[in-house]
């Protein structure tokens, strides 16, 4: 730090010479001193810039329109409706305001839909796994898009959250039957509790009254690009294949080693390390591992499954202490074909999946008109028409409070998509997705190989600790 002030007041001293402008001499110091540190430019820095580049031929927007954003504009790429909402970013609604409401329960309650669209929704019924840990009323909009009475769903609430989130999430519930609350874990990132709650909510629908075919686990921060007619139809295409990404688990320090729990003053777990000194026994049944996004639609048998076999309730004992549990369990489970898992996949690899889209910053491709959080793009106005083409069930993620317009519209599109029952989900891409899933066929995005064995994965982790 001291030998980049030096340079700075070197810099100066010499631009100031040249009797350059004060703005000229700040930026001249501050792009050489950057390029002399060699400081990588953030992913989000670039990202912030999308949106204003994307409106830079339209005026700032001093005072937001006294109406609302023209979704369907919006939706078509109108960059100038777009723009005038990039920077509108509106308050979230307190939860002791929606528990108030929600304790009301026939009026709340006309807020859902109060029978199935059609026929075939009402024979096919659908769970819903959603994790949690704060803002309500994003919870409690997104539960709207998604909500059907012949439907269940299961929310699961990070214990570390308030006790107000807690009592306005339960109400809910409360009022809507076909709701239940979980029983909660302590979340955070990496950590075990994050897979425990969604098996917690998985055992808890296992038991339902409901004969739901397929279980889609979500996160609070998804927003979904079909209808519940168009889920049902895309999954009685599946019919019983699960749909999970799975890929080669390459990072060996995850579950190499035990990792060890840092807790606070109060005992709440909330991050874990890498025991160099305390190597894990092999994986239970010599199963290959596989990682895979949490997000993933699994047929009841499966989900049934993980209950019943005692392969696998050895190998969710042995992912305790790991790291990431929760991008482990399905993957590996669905694609070990020595455990013939109802629904799975033989084949090697299989990263294209349907369940949720995901734009990583990691991705060089990405392109995104929001912000980055942990490397994964919290979608802005600007990003809906694209989103909206894709073949995806549910989209990650999207923050109530930050470019509320995006959340907005697709409450928009979603009511509106469910009304016109004319329009039609062209099919043909599940189906060719579906005989690929059932054909063991790979995905030609990872032609890469798995290690097959613990020895070659221990001397891959030894070259790399």
């Amino acid at each position: 730090m001291m030998h980049a002030r030096i340079f700075l007041f070197k810099c100066i001293k010499f631009t100031r010479s040249l009797r350059l402008s004060l703005v000229a001499v700040i930026c001249f110091c501050t792009l050489l001193l950057l390029n002399s540190l060699h400081v990588p430019v953030k992913s989000s820095q670039v990202i912030l810039d999308a949106s204003t580049i994307a409106c830079s031929d339209f005026a700032p927007v001093i005072t937001f329109p006294s109406r609302s954003p023209d979704c369907a504009k919006i939706l078509n790429g109108d960059l100038a409706e777009s723009c005038l909402w990039v920077h509108w970013h509106a308050p979230i609604v307190n939860e002791s305001v929606i528990e108030k409401k929600a304790e009301q329960c026939d009026t709340y309650r006309q807020q859902f839909n109060s029978e199935p669209a059609s026929d075939e929704e009402a024979r096919f019924p659908l769970a819903f796994s959603i994790g949690m840990h704060r803002d309500v009323e994003q919870f409690e909009r997104l539960l709207r898009m998604i909500y059907w009475p012949q439907n269940v769903y299961c929310v699961h609430v990070d214990r570390k959250a308030s006790e107000s989130v807690h009592r306005a999430v339960r109400a809910i519930a409360k009022c809507l039957g076909n709701v239940m609350v979980t029983s909660s874990e302590y979340v955070y990132w990496g950590g075990f509790g994050v897979l425990k709650a969604s098996l917690n909510c998985a055992a808890d629908l296992l038991h339902s009254v409901v004969d739901w075919r397929y279980m889609i686990n979500l996160a609070a921060q998804d927003v979904p690009l079909k209808t519940n007619r168009e889920m049902v139809s895309i999954f009685t295409i599946l019919n019983g294949t699960n749909d999970v990404e799975m890929l080669p688990e390459m990072h060996f320090k995850r579950y190499f080693y035990s990792h060890i729990v840092s807790r606070d003053e109060n005992g709440v777990p909330f991050t874990h390390r890498p025991d160099y000194q305390s190597n894990k026994l092999p994986v239970p049944h010599s199963l290959r591992m596989f990682k895979g996004n949490f997000a993933a639609s699994l047929s009841k048998q499966f989900v049934s499954f993980l209950f019943k076999d005692e392969r696998v309730l050895n190998f969710v004992k042995w992912l305790e202490d790991t790291d990431t549990a929760d991008e482990h369990l399905w993957s590996t489970i669905n694609h070990n074909a020595v455990l013939n898992a109802p629904g799975g996949y033989k084949g090697n690899c299989r990263k294209a999946w349907i369940t949720r889209t995901v734009d990583w910053a990691t991705d060089e491709k990405t392109v995104c008109h929001g912000k980055f959080v942990r490397d994964v793009c919290v979608h802005g106005v600007i990003d809906l028409p694209t989103l909206i083409k894709r073949p995806n069930l549910f989209a990650n993620k999207f923050y109530l409070d930050y470019q509320s317009a995006a959340f907005y519209c697709m409450e928009h599109y979603i009511r509106e998509r469910t009304k016109d029952t004319a329009n039609k989900l062209e099919l043909d891409y599940y189906r060719s997705l579906n005989a690929a899933l059932r054909a063991g066929s790979s995905d030609s995005q990872c032609d890469h190989q798995a290690f097959n064995s613990r020895a070659s994965i221990k001397g891959a982790a030894n070259a790399i600790f």
